[in-house]
């Protein structure tokens, strides 16, 4: 699990780790640019170099806007996206649309 944020990396991660949660995230890409594009490719290589090549369709991408998905998608691919407060409004929601969008990939 990974934070992908278009933020001051310092203060984000001041903020995970003031509501506790920083150390929930294996990997934090956190750069002051909107290019999620860039960071999600580069996950996927550290992941690859890794010895984890994860298929796109087990990539869940959760967002509280849709303005990266075009870039997403036309540079990495069809991967999984859930609108925050859209989507789900509370933890559990988010836990099984994941879980939902996983089983899918597997089915397939």
């Amino acid at each position: 699990m990974s934070s992908l944020s278009w933020n001051d990396p310092g203060k984000t991660l001041g903020v995970l780790e003031a509501f506790g949660i920083r150390d929930l995230f294996h990997y934090h890409l956190i750069e002051n640019h909107p290019n999620k594009d860039q960071l999600i490719s580069r996950l996927l290589g550290k992941l690859r170099k890794e010895g984890q090549d994860i298929p796109l369709c087990r990539v869940v991408y959760i967002d509280d806007r849709t303005i990266h998905l075009d870039a997403i998608y036309r540079n990495i691919g069809r991967l999984v996206f859930i609108q925050a407060w859209k989507a789900f409004k509370k933890y559990d929601e988010a836990i099984e649309k994941i879980k939902t969008s996983i089983k899918r990939c597997e089915t397939k």
